[in-house]
């Protein structure tokens, strides 16, 4: 217990950025099920056991598809499917984030190369966290692992949220101008929902501006979602990138979507996510 009890303290002094915590059992979000996630989530990334699924991005204007983003998946042998919104931040809390990233990025670039060679020329994205940015070696970490599967720098997308860019904005930079540099694809994900600092976003070397879901989803009932998002597509064209609406469900809100000029669109009403079999499945019926 009492060895627990530090190990939350340890957990909760990482999550604030302090020198130490104190452990408060009111505070507790580190139950044992949260500590025992932790011990198999090690060996899961050990053992190179967390799997993958891709949802498509359509090109709005070409109707085809021509990207996808690479998603972590993770089935506990003994709880079965563990959402990424409850395994992630347990990665990003203890630093195990890094090793997971280039797992996926590894998995993501050679699925990708995969489907080049079959004639589909899809880009693949995948999310870099705040303490991927942190770190000096990943732009180099990325250019091996491009270089085993031997791809084309240009269709791999790196997003990264607004508030993992703002942490700490100088390294960030550096960071991303390295990899933009490199001729990686850059985008800002969930775009508007966090600190939305144009000063910053006009020197990040980015290529794409995703718009969240939570501003798309709800276009069609609320006028001030739909202004934002004619509003970011508008700002983004005028910065010279393309965006990438997420969340569309419905028909309305695609057809939307196209008269706003939005380039790319992401949602259930495209694709679910789907396994790497299913996806190939996809691509070959041709719906789009």
């Amino acid at each position: 217990t009492l060895l627990k009890g530090a190990d939350v303290a340890m957990y909760i002094a990482k999550r604030n950025r302090n020198e130490y915590a104190i452990y408060s059992p009111e505070h507790d979000n580190y139950n044992a099920h949260r500590l025992e996630l932790l011990h198999d989530l090690r060996a899961a990334i050990q053992h190179h056991d967390i799997g993958i699924a891709f949802q498509p991005k359509l090109d709005l204007r070409n109707q085809i598809i021509t990207g996808v983003e690479a998603l972590a998946r993770w089935t506990h042998p003994k709880h079965g499917i563990i959402p990424p919104n409850d395994f992630i931040p347990i990665l990003e809390q203890t630093g195990l984030i890094k090793t997971f990233t280039l797992q996926i990025l590894e998995k993501a670039v050679g699925y990708c190369k995969n489907c080049n060679n079959k004639g589909y020329r899809l880009s693949v994205a995948v999310n870099l966290s705040m303490h991927n940015l942190h770190d000096t070696n990943l732009p180099q970490q990325i250019a091996a692992i491009l270089d085993r599967h031997n791809l084309d720098k240009q269709f791999l997308m790196l997003e990264i949220t607004e508030s993992a860019i703002m942490h700490n904005p100088e390294l960030s930079l550096k960071i991303l101008t390295e990899l933009n540099t490199m001729g990686v694809q850059l985008s800002v994900d969930d775009f508007g929902t966090g600190y939305s600092s144009l000063s910053y976003l006009k020197r990040l070397p980015v290529q794409q501006l995703k718009i969240d879901r939570s501003f798309v989803s709800d276009m069609m009932d609320d006028r001030d979602d739909a202004t934002i998002v004619r509003s970011t597509i508008d700002l983004a064209h005028n910065l010279g990138l393309n965006t990438v609406a997420e969340g569309v469900e419905t028909e309305q809100v695609l057809e939307t979507l196209k008269q706003m000029h939005c380039d790319h669109a992401q949602g259930y009403l495209i694709s679910r996510p789907l396994s790497p079999d299913d996806f190939m499945s996809y691509l070959l019926a041709g719906e789009w």
